[in-house]
């Protein structure tokens, strides 16, 4: 619809599109019945691809968005003081990360009439239908796809989608079931085979698709001066990996990333794949005047494939004559080898499962052929196909984070990042607020209000999701953020914002489950190998 003479009138009553509502609305409360209709007021509702607004920033400069807004009662005062809040003080005061308009990036301009056409069409089509968890939306799929996409389909792989590109959730024909989705708010039929995809990578060797990640090159004679004043921690020396993290001006967490020193003057950067325009635009923003180095998008030139598990070395042995025995090729190193005849693989030995692996890097164009041979030679080790869902698990066992546990309404005292904050090695982005606030703290002054605290959930039916509620004694004191089941240890886990108090580890508190109350306390250590002795094996 392109006529903008439509953008404010409203449309004449049409009783009869909605009578059977109507009917319902009545039976359930006739007091509607009595009183009768008073007015109407119908009129275009704007739906994004994914139904919620677009906000904030755009990649053009001094161009805002606040558009999309379905529910505009509810939602536009809100929104509209936090971007007043973006505008004058460069960040928002809560996270709206979910609405950051630069999640669409994927789409290049020339198709974003199209996209949004047919998948605003798809979200009115949804919009009021019940939110089941792990619900998919079909239109436009695949949009982004690795070469590895269809050996996994035909593997048995249902997929879900990350920033466009297409990641097998779970391989149900394994178990001799249908090759279709399944959904809903308590245990379903893939809880049982992601726990045997789980178990593949505790006890044999698996692979996994990790090609959804945003990945750029840093280049130039003043690479490592444009990294030490962007991010926290200190620059990795060569062959070596670092996980470390951007702040806002502030001192809240902006972004996380791995780096890894490829050469004196080349750095690979790996974050989550919706920070591929945002964090992009955050360097840029933060670009140390007359730096003289070059960052390149490399999201699509290089595909990933992670092949993880005790058995991981043995199979990458059989591709590959990279020595890769723990003396030379340790934890946290990073070597350019050759696999299966594919030339300049990055291999990181690095991983999400805890486990002895690497992540396998190659040219986006020969990921198919990277596969076929790994999945060939592992055939004799037991080599198992794993899904998002097994992912879900074995991370929290590992009690490893994502994006969504590292908003930008916290600082990273309160997310438990203290140990990636070297806030003596220099300036860096957010580095003064952060020692600030710090000051503050401790003072008394100015306490922190929550921490994340990592729960072990007792949960039996279902996995608790995040926004659930956490309380302690009847009262509210938290929310979840994500969580998942552990299948090697057999227990809910999940990630939550509580109050401090309460973020003690044997701390007795309780989560609301589809809306049970579950026994929950805290953790003081990953609920899987602690010492982390099995990466480094």
């Amino acid at each position: 619809m392109n006529d903008w003479s439509l953008e404010n009138p409203l449309f004449p009553a049409d009783y009869d599109r909605i009578g059977f509502w109507l009917e319902r609305a009545f039976e359930r409360v006739p007091i509607l019945a009595d009183m009768g209709i008073k007015s109407v007021i119908r009129g275009a509702i704007g739906h994004t691809p994914d139904g919620e607004p677009l906000f904030g920033l755009s990649g053009l400069p001094n161009f805002w968005q606040l558009v999309g807004v379905q529910v505009g009662i509810a939602d536009g005062p809100g929104l509209g003081r936090e971007l007043a809040r973006w505008m004058v003080h460069g960040e928002t005061d809560v996270s709206v990360r979910a609405y950051d308009a630069r999640r669409f990036g994927f789409v290049p301009p020339e198709d974003a009439r199209r996209y949004g056409r047919i998948k605003g069409t798809e979200d009115y089509e949804f919009r009021h239908q019940t939110p089941i968890p792990g619900r998919e939306h079909p239109e436009l799929r695949p949009y982004r796809s690795s070469p590895v996409k269809e050996k996994f389909e035909a593997n048995g792989a249902v997929f879900t989608q990350v920033y466009g590109w297409e990641r097998p959730k779970w391989f149900p024909t394994v178990a001799g079931l249908p090759q279709e989705d399944v959904i809903a708010f308590r245990h379903t039929a893939w809880h049982a085979v992601a726990a045997a995809e789980a178990k593949a990578v505790r006890e044999g060797v698996g692979i996994m698709d990790s090609t959804a990640f945003a990945k750029f090159d840093l280049v130039g004679p003043d690479a490592e001066m444009v990294l030490d004043r962007l991010t926290t921690n200190t620059v990795p020396k060569l062959g070596r990996i670092s996980l470390t993290y951007m702040l806002t001006p502030t001192g809240r967490i902006e972004s996380e990333a791995t780096v890894t020193r490829l050469a004196d003057d080349h750095f690979y950067l790996v974050s989550a794949a919706v920070g591929e325009v945002k964090d992009r635009e955050f360097i840029e923003t933060h670009w140390p005047g007359g730096a003289d180095a070059e960052l390149i998008t490399r999201s699509c030139d290089f595909g990933i494939l992670a092949v993880v598990g005790p058995r991981s070395r043995d199979l990458l042995s059989k591709v590959t004559d990279a020595d890769l025995n723990n003396e030379s090729f340790r934890w946290l190193r990073s070597k350019i080898v050759t696999v299966a005849g594919i030339d300049a693989v990055r291999a990181l030995r690095v991983g999400f499962v805890g486990e002895l692996g690497w992540e396998l890097h190659c040219p986006l164009d020969r990921l198919g052929d990277l596969y076929e041979a790994l999945w060939e030679a592992g055939q004799d080790l037991g080599v198992a196909n794993v899904g998002n869902h097994a992912l879900d698990g074995l991370r929290m066992e590992k009690q490893y984070m994502i994006s969504r546990d590292l908003t930008h309404d916290v600082t990273p005292d309160e997310a438990g990042l203290q140990r990636f904050m070297k806030v003596d090695k220099g300036d860096f982005v957010g580095r003064d607020a952060l020692v600030a606030r710090r000051a503050l703290a401790e003072s008394g002054e100015h306490p922190y209000k929550w921490v994340l605290a990592y729960l072990a959930v007792d949960t039996d039916v279902s996995n608790c999701h995040g926004g659930d509620c956490v309380y302690a004694g009847g009262k509210p004191i938290g929310l979840i953020t994500t969580a998942g089941h552990g299948y090697h240890v057999d227990q809910g886990l999940a990630f939550a914002y509580i109050t401090p108090e309460h973020a003690v580890p044997g701390a007795e508190l309780e989560v609301r489950v589809i809306g049970d109350l579950k026994p929950a306390r805290v953790l003081g250590e990953p609920a899987y190998d602690p010492t982390s002795s099995r990466l480094r094996m």
